[in-house]
């Protein structure tokens, strides 16, 4: 499969999948360090808030999932809208420049190869 219909095949894939948000429920455990996101297994965190008690993940499902107080779960290009739309609502500064912070990760996050294997490992910024 060549380079540009490969890119074509993933940005349909992209396009179908499912976009996700609620409250982060007690029984979810640590937003900062869950094991599973709305039953999926994490692949691997891509960023960490200052505060500790949010983050942004890559999902072994080929989504990504920001968490913290609520949960969002979709594409790439899901999340990338809804991180510009709450922090376009942002009253906080802080909140505001978490929310940058993972909107750059998520740019900077490489897409799935297969369905377990992020291209790219963590980022650390």
């Amino acid at each position: 499969m060549q380079a540009a219909e490969k890119r074509s095949a993933e940005k349909m894939l992209d396009e179908r999948l499912v976009f996700t948000t609620r409250p982060w429920g007690r029984h979810d455990g640590n937003p900062a360090d869950p094991q599973t996101v709305v039953g999926v297994r994490v692949a691997c965190q891509l960023c960490l808030s200052p505060s500790g008690k949010e983050a942004l993940f890559a999902l072994e499902d080929r989504r990504y999932a920001l968490t913290g107080q609520v949960v969002a779960v979709g594409s790439k290009s899901q999340l990338q809208l809804y991180i510009r739309q709450r922090s376009r609502r942002s009253s906080s500064d802080d909140h505001r420049a978490w929310l940058n912070q993972a909107m750059k990760a998520l740019k900077a996050a490489g897409n799935f190869t297969s369905k377990n294997e992020p291209t790219e490992s963590t980022l650390t910024l």
